[in-house]
């Protein structure tokens, strides 16, 4: 039970810290109607933890996207370019809305 506990607390501070918000698209969890995930940045399977720095509130279609990647390929086309990591990176540099459309910078 106790671990049951710690993972709802750590959950709690997760949302909170992204003020309820996905970190990847800022989509907010409540006018979604669905829990969001608890997003391991570096993926367990890449050999990352469950510490709160590498944990992110995401959105299922963000979080489905991502999936266990760390790279990706960038809108030139160039391959094993760094993903978007909401603990090291600024949203604004990154990221612009056009209208409702989420855009790359």
């Amino acid at each position: 039970m106790a671990h049951s506990t710690r993972g709802l607390e750590r959950r709690e501070k997760v949302e909170r810290r992204a003020a309820r918000r996905c970190e990847y698209c800022r989509s907010p969890q409540a006018v979604t109607g669905v829990r969001y995930h608890l997003d391991h940045i570096i993926p367990e399977s890449q050999r990352g933890t469950d510490e709160m720095e590498n944990l992110a509130l995401a959105c299922p279609m963000c979080n489905t996207h991502k999936s266990a990647n760390v790279l990706g390929t960038d809108e030139h086309g160039f391959d094993d370019r760094r993903l978007f990591n909401p603990r090291k990176d600024n949203w604004d540099d990154h990221f612009t809305f056009d209208a409702l459309t989420l855009q790359l910078k």
